[in-house]
């Protein structure tokens, strides 16, 4: 038993293995961002109707996030990893075969139970992997695997249009998620003890040890529904902006094609990298709301960047934005703090439904406002939904842990 495995943690190897696989499906699952441009000009679909792709998009997560959640108290990790594999590679192909506008929301409806199976397994693994002490760098390297991932799927979504198309791009993201299908099945086999196997390692939630916070006996119900706050306002603006606007954007007003757009959200992701792994230390040395906070307000400079027009501000926006997205897993470190040790896939399903529901919201609300209103507008409404957020988890929500030496 190595020391790892004696203080309570699952093993280094686990967590690389579920890290990766996290990574790549996120990866597959946004090769779509860059190209809704061109798949918007052939299949005949404006702004407002590129943003129900995200929207599709984010309902197939919504009716997958809880049940998932309770599937990772009970199934093994990988199984349910192999399972999202299956679906991810089927939805991928789908969608390069759309020759309708419903057929590709169809195609985005399976994408989307593809991505919150990956996620919400992904996130309660690492949610108990660790004891508490480390649980902020061990929840940033989830978000740095998902974070990254939907930055640079769109990059090399955008890479692949350029000579193969959009549909050629779309293919390489079933292959994507063909070999990670055959990958997860090979790895279950190998990997002993088996990843996410309750007696492997003895858990309730059946992903590692949790150590159950004393703040969670002081914890109020009022401070754990406040932090669902968090993952709603924070895929409600990326739902609106990387995911939707800033392709668009990019696009109309600046004149870039889907690559130049690919590869700047690939410089979002490097910053998205950056912004979870010292925003982990943080959480885990100073303190989680000296991590969640500064990360959300960050977020807020990205929008008022947008704001001001300009491809140089455009670029600033994907910058900040990419960088204050540590939030999410700083908040999701607080809501393992309060909860303990028990019944964490049930919390975590329940965080990510929250996210998903500002996934679903986001586009639709911030494109309907962008057709009607106009690109600053959607940046005041934006702005004004984060400010308040912040503003109420500042002042409201009690710090979780504090300083660990």
């Amino acid at each position: 038993m190595t020391a790892t495995e004696r203080d309570g943690g699952a093993p280094t190897l686990h967590l690389v293995v579920v890290g990766a696989a996290v990574l790549l499906s996120s990866i597959a699952a946004f090769f779509r961002v860059p190209i809704l441009p061109t798949l918007g000009a052939e299949l005949q679909m404006d702004a407002a109707q590129l943003g129900l792709i995200t929207t599709v998009f984010a309902v197939g997560r919504i009716v997958t996030d809880v049940p998932a959640g309770r599937l990772t108290d009970r199934v093994r990790t990988l199984t349910l990893l192999t399972a999202s594999s299956a679906i991810l590679t089927v939805g991928s192909l789908l969608l390069a075969g759309a020759r309708s506008p419903s057929g590709a929301l169809g195609a985005a409806f399976v994408l989307g139970v593809a991505s919150s199976i990956s996620n919400t397994t992904g996130m309660t693994f690492f949610s108990t992997a660790r004891p508490a002490a480390s649980r902020g760098r061990t929840l940033a390297l989830y978000s740095a695997s998902l974070l990254v991932g939907q930055a640079l799927g769109p990059t090399a979504g955008g890479l692949l249009a350029g000579p193969f198309g959009w549909r050629g791009a779309l293919a390489g993201a079933a292959i994507v998620g063909g070999l990670l299908l055959v990958a997860t099945r090979i790895t279950a086999a190998a990997v002993r003890p088996p990843i996410g196997s309750r007696r492997a390692v003895g858990t309730v939630a059946a992903t590692g040890a949790a150590t159950p916070a004393p703040e969670a006996s002081r914890s109020s119900e009022r401070e754990v529904r406040l932090l669902l706050l968090v993952p709603f306002t924070l895929f409600f603006v990326l739902g609106s902006l990387p995911q939707t606007l800033i392709p668009i954007i990019g696009a109309e007003r600046h004149g870039l094609d889907a690559g130049a757009i690919g590869l700047a959200l690939g410089v979002g992701g490097l910053c998205r990298l950056l912004g979870v792994l010292v925003g982990g230390r943080i959480s885990d040395h100073i303190g989680r709301k000296a991590a969640l906070v500064p990360g959300m307000l960050i977020m807020l400079g990205g929008v008022a960047m947008l704001g001001l027009g300009g491809v140089g501000s455009w670029m600033a926006a994907i910058v900040l934005l990419s960088l204050g997205t540590s939030g999410l897993g700083s908040a999701a470190t607080m809501l393992t703090d309060l909860t303990g040790g028990h019944g964490i896939g049930r919390r975590m399903g329940t965080f990510r439904l929250f996210g998903d529901l500002g996934l679903i919201a986001g586009p639709a609300v911030s494109t309907g406002i962008y057709v009607t209103a106009g690109q600053r507008a959607t940046v005041a409404v934006l702005g004004v939904l984060l400010a308040a957020s912040s503003l109420t988890i500042a002042l409201v929500v009690r710090e979780t842990r504090g300083r660990t030496d």
